[in-house]
């Protein structure tokens, strides 16, 4: 099995991925190859404008070196938790200013309700954790119950695994993937919980070299 194939499999319909990494720019990186995936059923969610920051020069700085990729990005329906309305690339659906658990919950559901067959990548659930604790944890439960036969993929830092309920966070999902620095290459590995064609477990060696991963 090669890295391509992973990506296809992981990005098909209907699926539910943890995606742990050690530095955002790995995160960035597989996110864009599953877009291409994706094509033009791709929805994100960033909670917070530090991650939006980290998309927007992420973006910017692919878009350089890769400018025939920018029609994957332009096609994405955002939904954004924030201070203001600035979105790294897409189009925004709706800007939620970062307050009390209750009010951005019922604007992220009617999100989520109005979704059928599509992908959803999230970026910043454990700013939800942080600063709402047991009520972030919950809206993000909350959400695989509001989509019908589409396709969650999280990114979270890899220190999640330090969080009391990362043990019991991991159990929603059907892939645990972590992209993490191994003596100078970037090692992923994959973990199935489901029962499916896809193995238990691999792993790949990988290099980034302008943003796009090659197998080693």
């Amino acid at each position: 099995m090669h890295y391509i194939e992973v990506v296809k499999l992981i990005s098909s319909d209907d699926v539910r991925n943890l995606i742990m990494y050690s530095s955002f720019k790995y995160s960035f990186s597989i996110f864009t190859d599953m877009l291409k995936e994706a094509k033009n059923k791709a929805n994100l969610i960033v909670f917070g404008e530090s991650l939006q920051r980290k998309l927007k020069k992420s973006y910017e700085n692919y878009i350089k070196t890769h400018p025939e990729d920018k029609k994957y990005f332009d096609s994405v329906k955002i939904f954004k938790v924030g201070k203001n309305n600035e979105i790294p690339f897409g189009k925004l659906y709706s800007n939620v200013i970062l307050t009390s658990p209750s009010e951005i919950g019922v604007s992220l559901l009617n999100f989520l309700e109005g979704i059928d067959n599509e992908h959803i990548f999230v970026f910043g659930a454990t700013t939800l954790m942080e600063l709402f604790e047991d009520d972030g944890y919950d809206m993000i439960v909350q959400m695989f119950d509001y989509v019908r036969d589409s396709s969650f993929h999280i990114f979270v830092p890899i220190e999640i695994e330090n969080y009391e309920k990362s043990i019991f966070l991991k159990k929603y999902f059907d892939h645990i993937i972590k992209l993490r620095n191994s003596e100078g290459k970037v090692l992923l590995e994959i973990k199935n919980n489901v029962f499916s064609s896809f193995p238990d477990y691999v792993s790949f060696e990988l290099s980034l070299i302008d943003g796009k991963f090659k197998e080693v």
